[in-house]
Order: C-alpha cells, then sequence, then structure tokens
C-alpha cells in the first residue's frame, strides 16, 4: 500500500492509516474463509481508478479531493487481490475425492507459470527482441519476448500437467488430449494476464516519475516489483476453479 501510494499524485495525509488497515481486513478477511466477491469488487475498482491516473498522466493534474481518493482506493488493488490468492490456497475443491489441497496445488501451479512467464519473455527477448512492445512505458520489453513468454508458459503448463496434483480430471472432465489442449490455454492465458500486470505497475511507475516502486529489495526495487506479474492472475485463477468446480 505504502509503495502506491508514493506513485500517486496528490497529498496522503491521514488515509495512509486507512489504507493500510483497509488493506490488513481484505487480507485478513480472506484468510478466515469470508466471501471474497468484495475482494474482486475492491479491486477492480481500485485497477480502474489506477488506469485513469495512468491514462491521464502528462494531461492534468487530479483535483485535490480526487488525489485523496486516489490515495486510499488505489493501494487496494494490491490487498484485495492478494486476498483473492489467499482464497485459492484455502479452497477445498470435490473433497468427496480427496482434493482438500488442489486449491493449494493450483495457487503453487499459478505461481510457477508467472515465473515462467516472466523467464521466457526475458531470456526470449535479450536473445532475439527487436521490436519495442511499449517504448514509452517499458522499453526493454519486445514482442518477440511477449510471444515467446506466451508460448514457452502454454508448453510448460501443458508438459506439467499430468504430472502434478491438481485434480484437473474432476475439474475440467476433458480426455487426456483434450486436458493437454486445456492446460496450454491456460498457460498462454496466465503468461498474457502476467505481463499485463508488469506493463501496468510499468505505467504507474512512468507515471509517478520513479523507477522503481519501492526500495525494499535492493537491486530488485519494491514488493510490488516482485507481485506486478502475479496479481492479475490471481482473482482469474479463484474464480476460473470456482466455476470449474
Amino acid at each position: 500500500a505504502i509503495e502506491l501510494r508514493r506513485l500517486l499524485p496528490g497529498p496522503g495525509g491521514p488515509l495512509l492509516a486507512i489504507s493500510i488497515v483497509a488493506a490488513s481486513v481484505l487480507i485478513f478477511t480472506s484468510a478466515v474463509g469470508t466471501p471474497l466477491w468484495p475482494h474482486f469488487a475492491t479491486g477492480s475498482a481500485a485497477v480502474g481508478l489506477l488506469l485513469w491516473v495512468t491514462s491521464n498522466h502528462g494531461e492534468r493534474e487530479p483535483m485535490p479531493t480526487l488525489s485523496r481518493v486516489l490515495k486510499a482506493i488505489g493501494p487496494l488493488y494490491p490487498a484485495a487481490f492478494l486476498g483473492l490468492g489467499l482464497g485459492i490456497h484455502t479452497l477445498v475443491l470435490e473433497p468427496e475425492i480427496g482434493a482438500a489441497d488442489a486449491g493449494r496445488n493450483w495457487l503453487l501451479f499459478s505461481l510457477l507459470l508467472v515465473f515462467t512467464s516472466d523467464t521466457f519473455a526475458f531470456f526470449t527477448g535479450r536473445a532475439i527482441g527487436s521490436r519495442r512492445l511499449a517504448p514509452r512505458i517499458s522499453p526493454e520489453k519486445t514482442w518477440e519476448g511477449a510471444i515467446g513468454a506466451l508460448g514457452g508458459t502454454a508448453s510448460i503448463s501443458a508438459i506439467l500437467s499430468p504430472f502434478l496434483p491438481l485434480q484437473s480430471d474432476h475439474l475440467l472432465g476433458l480426455t487426456a488430449p483434450g486436458e493437454l489442449m486445456a492446460f496450454g490455454v491456460i498457460g498462454a492465458g496466465v503468461s498474457v494476464l502476467a505481463q499485463g500486470g508488469d506493463l501496468f505497475v510499468s505505467a504507474l511507475k512512468r507515471a509517478g516519475g520513479a523507477k522503481d516502486a519501492g526500495e525494499l529489495l535492493p537491486g530488485h526495487g519494491g514488493v510490488m516489483d516482485r507481485l506486478d506479474s502475479i496479481l492479475p492472475v490471481l482473482p482469474a485463477v479463484y474464480y476460473g476453479l470456482l466455476w470449474a468446480s
């Protein structure tokens, strides 16, 4: 919350404490198994406000009152979506077939796919990247890296899926070839969301005139610099599992 606040325009004042308390409530309530639709609604509203900030960057500063609202609500984006990540961990899918740990396994699998996407994007872009993906937002990202990340993540997802305890045969109800294709699509979708989250936070940093979101991790930026790719994936996985189960 603190990192996002420093990237947003306008004064903060006592809203810092309010943001931290609200973020803590979102995390706590997700951990104790309460309904999570308020987390998705809060996170989506925060994303909308943050997109407004980045799209209007350079045109005019928001009004002081709106700036304060942005300072209070914008930082709830990471807290709300991290709450949905905890929701994935606590999901019990098909308990009658012994799938009590499937939610946790899906969370770990999702994180693995995000890291896979980041890795393929970096090395593919470094090896053959030439066409800039978003030069005004993140000059080092390339179309070649993005496509490599998408294809690589889809492949790894399909290859690993038969060996992981994800209860996919019960959740998806597909034959083996169909399941491989489905996991390829899941991997590609995770990569698209992860890269979108990375660009989203890069746009916020650009609007805030900062290279990194924070300085907590020397040489690696702040916490948001590490979570940027993960956050958009969590609600998609959570609601995808709810729908499949």
